[in-house]
Parts: C-alpha cells; structure tokens; sequence
C-alpha cells in the first residue's frame, strides 16, 4: 500500500533546530530532501557543515551490542537518562575493558594453534620413544623423517628394503600412509635418499623444539594443550558475565546515540542563512 506523503518546509532560529528536531521531528518516519536543493531561489543559504562527533563511538557501540548473548530491549525514555557525552564515555570504558579480554583470549588461542601444529608434526612419531634432541645432533648418521604412501611402502619393503643400506622405524600408519624415520651411513646420503624418493617417500622437518622422547613430548604437549583450552574457555565465560554486566547501559548508549545520529542527519539536510 502506497501512503500519501506531504512534502513541508520547516523554518525556525537557527540555535533552536536540535531541541525542534529531537522533540518533534525524530518521532516520525521521513523522507529527508536536500534543503540546498529544494530552495534553489533563495538566496544567501547554506548547509550545515558540522562533522557527528559520535559517529565512531555508535560504531563502537553496535559492534559492543552485538557481542551481547542475549540483548535486552532499550526504551528511549531510559536512554534520556543519559547524556550523549556519558553515553560515549561508557562506551569507551566498555570497550577498553572487551579489548583487554579479547587480547587476553587471542595470544591463548595463538599459542593453542602452535601447540596443536606442533603435536600434530611428532605425534605420528609417538612409538619411536627416542629422544629427538639426541636424533638431530646426530653427526656421523643422517636420518630423514617422513611418510610413504602405504602401496609405494609395501612395494619398497618387499623388493629393495633389505638390501638398501639403510634402516627404516615404522612409527605410525593408517589406510593411508606409513610414518617413519630411515638412518643411514652420512657418506651414503646422496644414494639413500635418492632410493626413498624413488618410492615417493615425502620427507617431513622437525624443528628442534620437543623435550624427552617423542612420548614424553606428545604427553607434554597434550597437557599444555588441555590447560590452555580450559584457560580460553574460563576467559569466555569472563567474557560472557563482562557483557551481562554492561547490558543495560550499552543499549541505553546505543539508543542515545542512534537518536543522536538520527537528529544530526537531519540537520545536515537542513541549510540556514544568516538573516
């Protein structure tokens, strides 16, 4: 359905437009036309050309709202229970707060993921039991981490894995692939390594980073894995009861500044002279 509409001009003192426009004007759905180009013949008009001091603090706070797990409803009447300014203010405060424990939670969750990557590079190597450090000081033997394909591993294993001059430690498989160390001779590198290529073997580098045996290591990691989970689900719940707390004055500062941005685009639709 197609409503009429009324089109109106609107004249008043100048210093008296905002208390017109938040009293009257804001209570009502409109189309706002450029005054600029509405009164084309009269003369010695321009716009307002004010900057909303708040536009980034609504920014602010409808990104704070929308972390909210459950938000209120907010009536203008108690948003007018606030002042624009200590509208923004709280909505600074409240910021800063969220941004501390979003930091807090970012760096866990950071070191999770390293964690996890770094468990996930060893743990195939857990039933080795050696220690990794002593492996990569190694000096006289040369030693190459990796997997096979399981059909190139069987071929490998039945035709030339007992006569290469190398031994292999099966560690892991799965219907994929085999997991594995070779060693061998450092003057038979070139050859060795060359033999495995043949089979496809894809050699995997671990960094020098694991305590103990690959055991030891993999249950290390686990442990601190398991403590930081807890940690980053202890800081949402931080997170969560921050934001309960902070409910009703945010949706009151985001109806205040609403209304606020609302007035201020009104007024930049307006022009004044200076009669």
């Amino acid at each position: 359905m197609i409503e009429n509409m009324s089109f109106i001009n609107i004249m008043g003192p100048k210093d008296d437009f905002d208390r017109v426009v938040q009293n009257y004007l804001s209570k009502y759905d409109m189309q706002l036309e450029n005054a600029l180009s509405e009164l084309k013949t009269v003369h010695n008009i321009k716009p307002f050309v004010d900057t909303n001091p708040y536009e980034e603090a609504l920014k602010i706070c409808e990104e704070l709202v929308n972390q909210i797990s459950e938000p209120e409803k907010s009536t203008l009447e108690n948003a007018q229970k606030l002042t624009i300014r200590d509208a923004a203010k709280f909505v600074e405060k409240i910021n800063t707060g969220a941004k501390k424990l979003e930091k807090k939670k970012s760096g866990l969750e950071t070191e999770l993921k390293a964690k996890k990557e770094s468990l996930e590079r060893i743990l195939p190597y857990r039933e080795l039991k050696y220690n990794i450090s002593s492996i990569l000081d190694f000096k006289f033997i040369k030693f190459r981490f990796g997997k096979f394909q399981k059909e190139y591993y069987e071929k490998f294993r039945k035709t030339i894995y007992e006569e290469t001059l190398a031994l292999f430690c099966e560690c892991y498989s799965n219907k994929e692939y085999v997991w594995g160390v070779y060693f061998t001779a450092d003057e038979l590198t070139d050859r060795i390594d060359t033999i495995f290529s043949s089979f496809h073997f894809e050699r995997i580098f671990l960094p020098d980073e694991y305590e103990g045996t690959t055991e030891e290591a993999c249950g290390l990691l686990e442990r601190q894995i398991s403590i930081l989970e807890k940690s980053i689900a202890k800081i949402r719940e931080e997170k969560k009861k921050y934001f309960d707390e902070y409910t009703p004055i945010l949706l009151m500062a985001k109806e205040k500044l609403t209304r606020y941005s609302v007035n201020f685009n009104i007024r930049k639709m307006a022009a004044c002279t200076d009669d």
